[in-house]
């Protein structure tokens, strides 16, 4: 091999280095960034868990405590909703 030829090739390799070296930090940065996302995104489902978990108890409790008051019990809707159902001929 050539002088000149083993200088390009030298020179070549080390701008290749720091072509990948570039990218590797932009990689890091944008793993780093998406590690920060998926955190939070952990943390606010967390959170909606709670609050999810926190109204159900207390619409089961409310109706519970309606439904014992007229005599009904608890109940869905086709449509998902909460409702208290009353036999028919009890007092409203």
């Amino acid at each position: 091999m050539t002088p000149a030829l083993h200088a390009l090739r030298h020179r070549l390799n080390a701008r290749a280095y720091d072509l990948v070296n570039e990218e590797l930090a932009r990689v890091d940065a944008e793993n780093e960034a998406l590690r920060a996302e998926n955190e939070t995104l952990r943390t606010r489902l967390a959170w909606a868990e709670d609050c999810a978990e926190s109204w159900r108890e207390d619409a089961l409790e409310a109706l519970n405590h309606v439904a014992d008051g007229v005599g009904g019990a608890p109940g869905l809707t086709m449509d998902g909703r909460l409702v208290v159902c009353v036999p028919q001929g009890a007092p409203a």
